[in-house]
C-alpha cells in the first residue's frame, strides 16, 4: 500500500508523465491508473516502467508519485554508475550485488548522500543525511548536522607592543 498523492494537480502531473514517458518508448509493466477510495484522497497504483531511456522526462525529473522507471544497461560497473550519476538529483542510491566487495566499490563511486547496499537501510539521528546536487542544500543529523548551525569567523587586530 501507498499514500495517496498530495493533490488533485500533482496526480494529474505524476498521470501525464506516465502517458508521456509511454509515448516516448517506455513500456508499462504494472500500474498507471487512478484509483477510487470512495471519493476520498488523489492515489495513484504503484507503477513500473521499463525500456526507460536514460535521458527521457520520467528519468531525469523526481516524479513524487508511486512510479519506478527500470533503465537498462549494456556493459560493466562502469557503465552502470555512468548511468545513475547521469541527473542532476542524488538524494539516495541503491546497490544490489552477491559481491560484497564489488558493491561497496559501486557504491563508493555514486553521486548520492545515502547508499544502502542490498537489503539495507539506516536512517539515524547519529548519521549525516544529505543530497549531492540539486537534492538539498547542506546536510541533517550526525556531527555534520550540527555543524550546519555553526557559523566561523575570523576576528583580526593590530598586535600591541
Amino acid at each position: 500500500m501507498v499514500a495517496p498523492i498530495i493533490r488533485a494537480g500533482q496526480l494529474d502531473r505524476i498521470e501525464a508523465m506516465v502517458n508521456r514517458a509511454v509515448a516516448d518508448g517506455g513500456r508499462l509493466l504494472v500500474g498507471d491508473k487512478r484509483i477510487d477510495r470512495n471519493g476520498k484522497g488523489f492515489w495513484f497504483e504503484p507503477t513500473v516502467l521499463v525500456d526507460v531511456d536514460e535521458n527521457s522526462e520520467i528519468a531525469q525529473t523526481e516524479v513524487f508519485g508511486p512510479v519506478l522507471s527500470v533503465i537498462r544497461y549494456e556493459g560493466d560497473d562502469d557503465e552502470a554508475v555512468r548511468v545513475a550519476n547521469n541527473s542532476q538529483y542524488g538524494l539516495a542510491g541503491y546497490v544490489q550485488s552477491r559481491s560484497e566487495d564489488r558493491a561497496w566499490a559501486v557504491a563508493n563511486r555514486l553521486k548520492a548522500g545515502t547508499v544502502n547496499i542490498n537489503n539495507s537501510f539506516y536512517l539515524s539521528p547519529d548519521a549525516p543525511f544529505g543530497g549531492y546536487g540539486i537534492s538539498g542544500d547542506g546536510v541533517e543529523h550526525g556531527v555534520a548536522g550540527f555543524r550546519e548551525y555553526l557559523r566561523i569567523k575570523s576576528i583580526s587586530s593590530p598586535a600591541h607592543t
